[in-house]
């Protein structure tokens, strides 16, 4: 079980500042407490205070979370005058409590107290560009840092480039947030020419962020100093076929990719086959958004000859791109063959409304399933009279074949 001495959990109460204050008062009867999280709570500045004047009663707190509370630049400056208390605060998150520049300035002023600190969230505030100069200037004392979100803050090109000249200081960095923050090219243009400094990264979150073809370049082109890359979000950007281009060209800098989100970047049937054709350099890949663009149904098709490449591949979306039933019918059945072959397993689902288009396809495909492939199920697959005689004309490929599903209910 969980020792309540050790953490306190105490979210979503509705506790206002009476609430915060009556806690902070008994502190100094659970002195051993590492895990406060009073986050999604109704306390201002004033909750802030209470809580900071007894921290000195909570030496050995690693973990502070009071997301989304009010607590506004004054409460941020209670809560960093009394960072001496706690010096081994390694999880600060403030995420959606009203800090604008000012309180980014206390806190950055402050963190020379709390030196081993390795995850920082202070997403959806209001920080823009002063704040994050503030804040970079604040690496210096924490070394550690191994996460830093600063999602929807309206950080623009010149605040990443405040932030990026300071990544030599936290050498550590795994996860890096800007979702939302409009940097343009020119922001990535900045952020990627220090990559240099932050060789461990392996989450990078630029969603929201108007990056161009441009952009995409720049970031591709120093993929080189990030080779742990393990996840890339850039949805909602406009890069293009293009910038897509860019990016597969530069796949072989991240081949420890898991992860890559494209949703809605006006990418077309060109740059899909781009991306396809370079997927051999990201073999670890397991989950692509490919959501919301217009790929068609060649783009389909392209990405569909190329999953051999990504064999891992466990979660695919490609909703909302004109594929047309064709395209549907390739890549359903190219992912159940993936699935089979990855893992190594003697059957093969392909379940749904594939019809004869389908199971023509499928048939075609034998050749590169498992020798000692076992079972076949094709249930409800609407391929008819004229799809069974395809079928059952290749058989003869399938040699350790047992069991033939072919039931059709409906």
């Amino acid at each position: 079980g969980i020792n309540a001495e050790y953490m306190g959990i105490i979210n979503r109460n509705m506790i206002g500042e009476n609430g915060v204050k009556y806690l902070a008062e008994h502190f100094q009867h659970i002195s051993n407490l590492e895990t406060l999280n009073i986050n999604w709570n109704l306390f201002g500045e004033n909750g802030a205070k209470y809580l900071a004047e007894h921290f000195q009663h909570v030496p050995n707190l690693q973990t502070l979370d009071l997301e989304c509370n009010e607590i506004g630049d004054n409460g941020v400056k209670y809560l960093s005058e009394y960072f001496h208390f706690i010096p081994n605060l390694q999880t600060l998150n403030l995420r959606g409590t009203q800090i604008g520049n000012n309180g980014v300035k206390y806190l950055a002023e402050h963190f020379q107290f709390i030196p081993n600190l390795q995850t920082l969230n202070l997403a959806e505030n209001h920080i823009e560009d002063y704040g994050a100069k503030y804040l970079a200037k604040s690496f210096y004392y924490n070394p550690k840092l191994q996460t830093l979100n600063l999602e929807g803050n309206n950080i623009r090109e010149n605040g990443v480039k405040y932030l990026s000249e300071y990544f030599q200081f936290i050498p550590n960095l795994q996860t890096l947030d800007l979702y939302c923050n409009n940097i343009g090219d020119n922001g990535v243009k900045y952020l990627a020419e220090y990559f240099q400094f932050i060789p461990n990264l392996q989450t990078l979150n630029l969603e929201g962020n108007q990056i161009g073809e441009i952009g995409a370049k720049y970031l591709a082109e120093y993929f080189q100093y990030i080779p742990n890359l393990q996840t890339l979000i850039l949805e909602g950007n406009i890069f293009g076929d293009n910038g897509a281009k860019y990016l597969a060209e530069n796949f072989q800098y991240v081949p420890n990719l898991q992860k890559l989100d494209l949703y809605c970047n006006n990418i077309g049937e060109n740059g899909v086959k781009y991306l396809a054709e370079h997927f051999k350099y990201i073999p670890n890949l397991q989950t692509l958004n490919i959501e919301g663009n217009r790929i068609g149904e060649n783009g389909a098709k392209y990405l569909a000859e190329h999953f051999q490449d990504i064999s891992n591949i466990q979660k695919l979306k490609i909703y909302y791109n004109n594929i047309g039933e064709k395209g549907e019918t390739i890549i359903k059945i190219e992912l159940s063959i993936n699935q089979c072959i990855q893992s190594r397993m003697t059957i093969l689902n392909v379940n749904g409304k594939i019809g004869e288009f389908g199971i023509k396809y499928l048939v075609d495909r034998f050749k590169y399933l498992p020798s000692n492939l076992q079972i076949l199920n094709l249930y409800e697959s609407g391929f008819g009279e004229n799809g069974l005689k395809y079928l059952a004309g290749h058989l003869h490929h399938l040699p350790n074949l047992r069991k033939l599903n072919l039931d059709q209910e409906n």
